[in-house]
């Protein structure tokens, strides 16, 4: 069976659209892992958002929520802003939620990595301890081939101010 892969220009290939093998897994994972991971993350923006100062982080988690439901098709790109220890505030992220999304990241990527079966599962929680970390720091977009990159949306312009002259 020939390969239908096309090359781009970095010499390497591109995996072709699989959306029966993506949806598989995605159900897969939201079966194994993402049903727990998303409920886990709501927690932790529900306790964010009640704390009110950590706020955004609670907002960002319940996107991060979204993502872990059904991840595969999905990339998380990091934003503009600066590392994870910029903000003091994120060390109250870390001691009101992340901590303990960190750790089931990190646990179950080690318990499916150990079972050798579900390897995909424990390189994607792996793939997901930075987001656990900060998760302000991340946009999700489609990684899928042709798929164009979400993009702000653009403000509207403002009418000109009446009664000043340029």
């Amino acid at each position: 069976m020939a390969y239908s892969g096309t090359a781009n220009t970095a010499g390497r290939t591109e995996e072709p659209d699989r959306p029966v093998l993506r949806a598989l897994l995605n159900v897969l994972w939201l079966i194994f892992s993402g049903l727990w991971m998303a409920l886990v993350y709501a927690l932790a923006g529900v306790i964010c958002c009640l704390l009110v100062v950590t706020l955004p982080w609670g907002l960002a988690a319940f996107r991060m929520a979204g993502y872990v439901l059904w991840p595969f098709g999905r990339a998380p790109v990091p934003g503009p802003e600066p590392g994870p220890w910029y903000d003091p505030r994120n060390l109250l992220w870390l001691l009101v939620g992340g901590i303990w999304v960190l750790a089931l990241h990190l646990l179950l990527g080690l318990f499916f990595a150990v079972t050798l079966v579900a390897w995909l599962a424990a390189v994607q929680h792996l793939k997901m301890i930075p987001i656990a970390v900060n998760p302000r720091h991340w946009t999700i977009e489609s990684d899928l081939p042709g798929a164009a990159p979400a993009e702000p949306a653009a403000a509207a312009p403002r009418p000109p101010v009446q009664g000043f002259r340029h």
